[in-house]
């Protein structure tokens, strides 16, 4: 119901008061044009069903870079993006923090984002830190279940034809339930009785 313009600058408003209409116009359509956006100047009249997936995304990345935060906190940006655009986008993210220094916390589901994007991975299940540490290090060699269990769902190329994808059998918990010990402990094919009083 808004116009992706008023969006924009209703964000950057806020965070500077003293800001004019006219001074947070001429800001947005410069952060549209850095972003990748051409024609911004019709973007800032449209519609945000107006755009594609990825004009989208570069409008909110805009947005958010407009009031020079600190941190990004980038919650599944590729999603429901083609290859192409998903490739695009995280480039641009890498671009502006490398250039202004902010840091990023990247999440997604999507590993090998993960992989080529971050430098140190946290690992979630039913909403606690499983595992942590360096992308690498834990690509190479997970320690906890789960980690092991979301890599070998990985399809891989050099798998040999027929090969099945692995699974975590189960079902997530009920978060809505109390919990004791490793939350991952009914699905985990290396349970053992600590697993149920230890976190």
């Amino acid at each position: 119901t808004m116009r992706v313009g008023e969006q924009i600058i209703e964000g950057y408003r806020w965070h500077y008061k003293s800001t004019s209409k006219k001074q947070a116009y001429t800001q947005a359509i410069d952060y549209l044009k850095r972003f990748g956006l051409r024609e911004p100047e019709l973007c800032f009249k449209q519609y945000p069903h107006q755009l594609s997936g990825g004009m989208c995304q570069r409008m909110m990345i805009a947005s958010a870079m407009m009031i020079s935060p600190d941190i990004l906190i980038a919650d599944e940006p590729t999603t429901a993006l083609d290859v192409t655009i998903q490739i695009e986008i995280l480039r641009l993210l890498k671009s502006v923090q490398e250039e202004s220094g902010m840091g990023i916390i990247l999440i997604s589901h999507d590993l090998s984002v993960i992989a080529n994007f971050c430098t140190d991975l946290v690992v979630m299940y039913a909403g606690e830190i499983v595992e942590s540490g360096p992308v690498k290090s834990i690509f190479a060699s997970p320690k906890h279940p789960y980690t092991r269990g979301l890599l070998n769902a990985i399809p891989s190329l050099d798998q040999p034809h027929g090969t099945q994808l692995g699974c975590i059998p189960g079902q997530p918990p009920d978060l809505t339930l109390k919990t004791f010990g490793c939350p991952f402990a009914p699905r985990c094919p290396s349970h053992f009785n600590a697993c149920d009083t230890l976190s």
